[in-house]
């Protein structure tokens, strides 16, 4: 039998200062698409949020073709428990890990190469057969304006504004 699917259309635009675990952007909801950027050579974006159920999650980066962005999870002692460095610009980072319900979670964007990318993160979860995904993943280019948003400034034609 094929998963049902529930789907939310959250989204969610990075705000600096988030250079930090202290100053982390708080994702008020999952599932969730954050459109962010990484300004100057040295940026890492950190994200935090609670875990709404107990399950697998799904975390994908997409960033430009003329940077590599790395991708980090921690646990709310800000240790490491997963991560996808794929080393090589353009390359999408990806990975799964089982989260418990209630604990706070926090995400890295990290920087390996490049400066002043576009970034797309994408989280969802999964809860035995049902995949709560969520349908924008991938459904914009960096060219598109989401039609909702939360958090600072609005995303259009590419650029911040």
């Amino acid at each position: 039998m094929a998963p049902t699917a529930s789907f939310a259309k959250n989204i969610f635009e990075e705000r600096e200062r988030n250079d930090s675990f202290s100053t982390a952007n708080l994702i008020p909801e999952l599932p969730v698409a954050i459109f962010g950027e990484r300004n100057g050579v040295i940026d890492n974006d950190y994200f935090e949020f609670k875990a709404p159920s107990s399950g697998k999650y799904v975390f994908s980066l997409h960033v430009g073709s003329n940077s590599d962005s790395d991708l980090y999870l921690y646990d709310s002692a800000k240790q490491r428990i997963n991560e996808s460095t794929d080393n090589r610009n353009g390359g999408n980072e990806y990975f799964e890990q089982y989260l418990q319900k209630g604990e706070t979670y926090y995400v890295q964007v990290g920087h390996s190469s490049g400066y002043n990318e576009k970034y797309e993160l994408n989280i969802y979860y999964k809860i035995g057969n049902k995949i709560s995904k969520n349908p924008l993943v991938g459904a914009f280019s960096f060219a598109q304006k989401p039609t909702q948003h939360t958090g600072g400034s609005r995303w259009t034609s590419g650029r911040y504004r």
